[in-house]
């Protein structure tokens, strides 16, 4: 599982299709944006694969604890894998999220 925070991105290895993201809501906003989101799983991609992946599609994201959105990721090399984004703590305007790829 890769661990990321949105003041300190830190890293630790423990599987390989979770990620735990703290991703920041702007004040009064009910999601994070998808831009958010898609730039967090080209992160994974990148650390996973070494390179950042040709295409990644996600809608916004319900700042809401059990909601979820489907991804989409296009590797480079041409692969699609569908992606799970779902929120697991808001606090604040901090919004924790699981990413598992399918």
């Amino acid at each position: 599982m890769f661990n990321f925070s949105s003041s300190v991105r830190t890293v630790a290895a423990a599987g390989v299709a979770g990620v735990f993201l703290v991703g920041l809501v702007a004040c009064g906003s009910t999601a994070v944006a998808a831009d958010q989101v898609e730039q967090d799983i080209n992160q994974l991609v990148q650390r996973k694969m070494g390179r950042p992946a040709a295409l990644v599609k996600c809608p916004d994201l319900p700042a809401e604890v059990g909601s979820s959105v489907r991804c989409g990721v296009v590797t480079t090399e041409g692969v699609q894998h569908g992606v799970t984004v779902r929120v697991t703590s808001v606090e604040g305007s901090n919004t924790s999220y699981v990413i598992k790829v399918d």
